[in-house]
């Protein structure tokens, strides 16, 4: 049970920095950000998480 729960807390830390990573180089968002668009904002948000949960979810073994 520890190892799924470290495994959970790993794989969201790697969502969550690369989120981070988007968030501070791509121009769309740097945009939204610029003009207070908090609707734009969390729509892309939530664009960046799934983009990063579809690339961890491809890369894991299923046993």
């Amino acid at each position: 049970m520890q190892y799924l729960d470290d495994m959970e807390r790993k794989v969201s830390d790697a969502i969550s920095r690369q989120v981070e990573l988007w968030k501070q180089t791509d121009s769309c968002y740097q945009k939204a950000v610029l003009s207070g668009d908090a609707e734009k904002m969390l729509g892309l948000e939530n664009c960046f998480v799934s983009m990063a949960r579809e690339a961890v979810f491809d890369c894991m073994v299923y046993i």
